[in-house]
């Protein structure tokens, strides 16, 4: 509580030890403003004197007749700095070190003057303390929606870590980026995750580790359901006289299938074995006596060679998939320039001379966040629900509905056995994309110009030579 206002002499005065704010900044204007008028604002103070405070603070400081700072660390550092004796102080006493904090984050968040990581530490070391977050919202005056954000981004990411994404990328990180990265589990793709955090290929990395999440969940469940029966070998072990019965590399639900028949086989006294290769996937095998009917060398030859094609479509489907994200996220995150808004413009008017059609629905609903469920319909319905989008800035929506138009989709360009076909449209979205300042990565340059090893490949590992 208030004890009592009076002038203190600014030796006297201590930065708090745990004040949010861990680097105070005083600028040109600032310095300027306390030479000519002083300190007019009160400093919030509480005495050092006592033992709990010292105790509370765990500092080896001596603080015998002075005083820590909870408000006002900018007006004491601009004070020494222009050689000021004292400083107008309102002086508090008997509040916990966590009511001390409180303070300090209400101040500052008032002020928009911390960092997300100056916040979540300071929260952070609020429930060291023993407070909780409905605690810790009514000391800071922070909603608890919002504390609660941060004690998540806290436990799932960590203050260094933010603090270190936010020295490398800035005001360019939005605090839905830290969201989307805690809805990601695996600690190893979480991080790879961060590392994107601030650019245009945040978005489609995020995709990425989520489905990738969802396949390592899915391929668990599956040597899970072949442990139970089968035999499991190391990935340079070889048997004799058994032959390849599946590869597992999708790990979807017709993957979970191959390996119950393969775990069903193994449990009826076959001998059913499997391994994992370098690139994650598992093959199974099973010996030649175990199998309902012997397998020519010819038909075994042209099993692999299908699977191994099946294999590729996969890949290039991945490839081509992820390539899509990028260019959908570069969009929705890019800021309009007047130079890019001179380009957007003259897309928007070719569009509209040679509109016929509506974009593809899948693009509309991704690049414009329309809800499954909301039909677009017509190209008079699909300039409805543009206009609807009054979220967007007029740049932005102008921007995305003018990409919409042009954006083919994450569909693959390739025929039914993995040979590359050329599509005009894929070429003209690139081509729009780098006007705006898109770079293509070499993978994505792969893709449309038809060099990516993965088309019309010869060969891919199947764990069995060929």
């Amino acid at each position: 509580m208030l004890k009592s206002i009076t002038k203190i002499a600014i030796g006297q005065l201590v930065p708090h030890p745990h004040n949010p704010r861990r680097k105070v900044d005083v600028d040109a204007d600032f310095l300027q403003s306390i030479k000519e008028n002083g300190v007019r604002y009160n400093l919030a103070v509480i005495p050092a004197d006592p033992p709990e405070y010292r105790k509370m603070v765990k500092s080896k400081r001596k603080y015998t007749g002075k005083y820590l700072i909870l408000a006002g660390h900018r007006r004491h550092a601009a004070a020494l700095e222009c050689g000021l004796a004292d400083l107008p102080c309102s002086i508090y006493d008997h509040l916990t070190l966590v009511q001390q904090i409180g303070m300090m984050i209400e101040e500052n968040y008032q002020r928009k003057t911390l960092t997300l990581a100056e916040e979540i530490s300071a929260m952070q070391l609020m429930l060291e303390h023993g407070d909780d977050i409905r605690g810790i919202a009514t000391k800071t005056g922070i909603s608890e929606r919002t504390v609660s954000r941060r004690i998540r981004i806290a436990k799932k990411i960590g203050v260094d870590a933010v603090e270190k994404s936010e020295r490398m990328a800035g005001a360019r990180i939005n605090l839905d980026d830290y969201d989307k990265l805690c809805e990601i589990g695996d600690e190893g793709l979480r991080g790879d995750v961060l590392e994107k955090i601030g650019t245009y290929e945040f978005d489609a990395v995020h995709a990425a580790a989520l489905r990738q999440e969802r396949r390592n969940a899915s391929k668990e469940k599956i040597e899970n359901t072949l442990g139970e029966t089968a035999q499991k070998i190391q990935p340079n072990e070889e048997i004799e006289n058994a032959q390849p019965v599946v590869k597992l590399y999708r790990y979807d639900s017709q993957d979970l299938a191959a390996a119950q028949e393969a775990a069903q086989k193994a449990a009826s006294s076959a001998k059913v074995f499997y391994k994992e290769d370098t690139d994650g996937a598992i093959h199974v095998f099973a010996s030649e006596s175990s199998l309902s009917k012997s397998i020519s060398a010819a038909d075994a030859a042209a099993a692999l060679e299908k699977q191994a094609r099946e294999e590729i479509l996969f890949r290039l489907e991945n490839a081509f998939r992820q390539a899509y994200e990028l260019r959908i996220s570069y969009v929705k995150r890019l800021t309009v320039t007047p130079e890019i808004r001179k380009t957007v413009e003259k897309a928007a008017i070719l569009a509209l001379l040679t509109a016929e059609e509506p974009p593809g629905d899948y693009v509309a609903r991704n690049i414009l966040d329309i809800k499954q469920g909301k039909e677009i319909g017509s190209w008079r319905g699909f300039c409805e629900k543009i206009i609807e989008k009054n979220s967007f800035s007029r740049d932005a929506l102008l921007l995305r509905s003018v990409y919409a138009r042009i954006e083919p989709g994450a569909e693959m360009y390739t025929n039914a056995d993995g040979e590359y076909l050329p599509c005009i449209e894929l070429e003209n979205a690139y081509a729009f994309l780098e006007k705006i300042g898109y770079h293509t990565s070499d993978e994505e340059r792969q893709l449309l110009d038809g060099t990516h090893p993965l088309f019309a490949a010869e060969t891919i590992e199947t764990g069995e030579a060929a």
